[in-house]
């Protein structure tokens, strides 16, 4: 599904400059995480934090905590907006030139210790996604929020963030190609 322009705007925009959203209506059952996971959605069950982002408001009115939001039953005929992997990336490819830089908040082997902080910070305005590091003896899940325009920017930001979260550090660096083509589409 394709947003379209409204009425009075065909004229004077084009196609790029609509962001092309799509609308999965819940089943019984269903939660942000596994409709993230789902292969016609977002293909992976940690990008259920950008189905919270972008469907914030309605998912308040189902009053769900913040720290059972990812995996709490959804009602049937919710309709859950998403953006789809190939919208991210073509996304990610027009904000690449200069928005590269990245805050890393938090790690650990469980990613149930970062949903909380991840909705905190998207209840705040900012843009928390989860990434996965494998070594060879553990999966770490990173909290990060970006993506910013340079060093200082995102130095500012992490401050806030470590303040508003209650963390004692963080630190500053700059995605590799990948996590932005990854994750940088889904950002404001």
């Amino acid at each position: 599904m394709i947003a379209a322009a409204p009425a009075y705007a065909q004229s004077t925009l084009s196609d790029e400059d609509f962001q092309t959203f799509r609308i999965y209506p819940t089943e019984k059952g269903d939660t942000l995480r596994d409709i993230a996971g789902r292969a016609d959605v977002l293909r992976d069950p940690l990008r259920w934090i950008f189905l919270y982002r972008l469907n914030r408001d309605e998912l308040a009115r189902i009053k769900i905590p913040p720290a059972k939001i990812a995996d709490a039953p959804l009602p049937a005929g919710l309709n859950i907006i998403y953006i789809s992997p190939l919208e991210a990336r073509k996304q990610a490819v027009k904000k690449a030139a200069g928005r590269t830089w990245v805050v890393n908040l938090y790690s650990g082997t469980q990613d149930r210790e970062v949903e909380t902080l991840a909705v905190r910070l998207a209840d705040e305005g900012y843009n928390p996604y989860i990434t996965r590091i494998f070594s060879k003896k553990n999966t770490w899940f990173r909290l990060r929020a970006g993506f910013f325009e340079d060093h200082g920017q995102a130095s500012e930001a992490g401050r806030q963030m470590i303040s508003l979260l209650g963390l004692p550090k963080f630190w500053v660096l700059q995605a590799q190609v990948k996590e932005i083509t990854e994750y940088s589409g889904y950002a404001d």
